[in-house]
């Protein structure tokens, strides 16, 4: 594994490297100063990381996982996307809405990280504790399920726990030095997708790939530390400061809570189908939403990357600032815009030569979903701009709208139009996150950065 580590990251340092001279060559002389420019160096690099290293993981992923899909066949891997977007609904607890904030200190006042990390560390090990147990209590008292699935629930919710330690991996990202955790992330992903091909050889059932997901978090902390150490830092060098303490719970519970409208409205679909229809139905909807949203890691990790250049940028220059928004929704749109195309025009191919005949029903909601991978990527910047402004409730409004909105449409469209009816759902839902800035004064404004990247402007 460690041989197949270093291989990973020489082998995507030089595609990096030879991106960065192909591109220095393509350019005009008097633009050649950019890439000479050592802070563009760092943050094209660190894009790089995570781009091929998202790519790596997502490739692999992708088509092991409609290997799986195909395997399990749509009434089981109904259920495997019960149990993941059941967990997911509770998965804003462990953070507390504090990375964002984390993420944004650490850049504007990195002599602090000890602190920074050490009160985010123990904040978010009592949210992970605070979220096995809330999920014990739907699965004791609320949930109608089986042992078994209440089982395989529990086993799940675990790993909530760790990822306290993703205090680590937002040091990385907020200091441009993302390919560390991208390397943790390939090797993790890749030795998950042997497993998942050997389960399939073997004729394992459904626990074993569920079990898996466990395997994917214990991994992935446990080499945080690892790559944290090897930087000559320490674990024990964090501190817990109750003054920090105090104020990333007071920005942050705006953060949390709109998060967590956010992970109610992004998986919530999957959970009424369920309860509405059958595990058969859900299985069908999955490999739309899988489908739609396999290509949003191209604008997170630009986003992602970009965000300590932003946040820099809002500190010297004003006009910098919403140009560099501006640029960014740009690209961000149209980028989506022609990947959202493209799915759509070819959505029935797609399905059945990745996913098989069994999954063709899905061909309408898929045609519907992938134009919310439009809203979700404009979203992301959204969401950076109102952080980066300290305009957490606005945020936290926005997310709360969109979530009420997928409810009452899914109750409404899913007795009427089945899972189409919920890809709807979610296509108008997602889109109340951008026009939803319409409902604030201090928000307008940013509204019209965004028609002017539309317009090119």
């Amino acid at each position: 594994m460690v041989a197949l580590g270093l291989a990973a990251f020489f082998v995507i340092n030089i595609m990096i490297d030879k991106l960065f001279k192909k591109i220095n060559k393509l350019l005009p002389d008097k633009w050649q100063w950019i890439l000479s420019h050592d802070g563009f160096r760092r943050y094209f690099k660190n894009t790089g990381w995570i781009f091929l290293g998202r790519i790596s993981i997502l490739v692999l992923a992708f088509f092991v996982g409609a290997y799986v899909a195909r395997y399990l066949g749509p009434e089981k891997y109904g259920v495997l996307n019960y149990i993941i977007s059941f967990i997911g609904l509770f998965s804003f607890i462990p953070d507390l809405g504090i990375s964002s904030i984390l993420s944004r200190d650490l850049v504007k006042i990195p002599e602090k990280k000890d602190k920074l990390m050490g009160t985010a560390f123990l904040l978010q090990i009592f949210g992970g504790f605070l979220s096995i147990f809330c999920v014990g209590i739907f699965v004791a008292f609320i949930l109608k399920d089986d042992v078994v699935t209440k089982m395989m629930l529990m086993f799940v919710a675990s790993t909530f726990i760790l990822q306290a330690l993703n205090v680590i991996n937002i040091y990385f990202h907020s200091n441009v030095m993302a390919k560390r955790a991208v390397l943790i992330q390939i090797i993790s992903n890749a030795i998950s997708s042997i497993l998942k091909v050997l389960f399939i050889y073997l004729g394992l059932d459904l626990f074993y790939f569920v079990s898996l997901y466990v395997f994917d978090a214990v991994f992935f902390a446990g080499g945080l530390i690892y790559i944290y150490k090897k930087k000559k830092f320490s674990l024990r060098n964090w501190s817990f400061d109750r003054v920090i303490a105090k104020r990333l719970i007071r920005e942050s519970w705006p953060l949390m809570l709109s998060t967590s409208f956010l992970l109610i409205y992004g998986r919530i679909d999957q959970i009424m189908i369920k309860g509405m229809m059958d595990s058969y139905s859900v299985g069908l909807y999955a490999v739309s939403a899988k489908l739609s949203e396999v290509w949003i890691f191209i604008p997170s990790a630009i986003i992602g990357s970009l965000f300590p250049a932003i946040v820099n940028a809002q500190k010297t220059d004003q006009s910098l600032y919403k140009s560099r928004f501006t640029k960014l929704y740009s690209l961000i749109f149209y980028l989506s815009l022609f990947v959202c195309l493209i799915i759509f025009l070819f959505a029935k191919p797609i399905i059945g030569l990745l996913f098989g005949s069994e999954y063709l029903a899905a061909t309408l909601s898929l045609q519907i979903y992938v134009w919310s991978g439009i809203a979700t990527a404009l979203g992301f910047v959204i969401s950076q701009y109102l952080i980066v402004e300290g305009r957490t409730k606005i945020l936290f409004f926005l997310n709360f709208l969109s979530m009420v909105v997928n409810i009452v449409l899914n109750l409404w469209l899913i007795p009427i139009m089945g899972i189409a009816g919920a890809a709807l759902a979610t296509l108008i839902s997602y889109f109340m996150m951008v026009f939803g800035l319409l409902f604030f004064k201090n928000s307008r404004n940013h509204l019209n950065l965004i028609i002017k990247a539309l317009l090119f402007r």
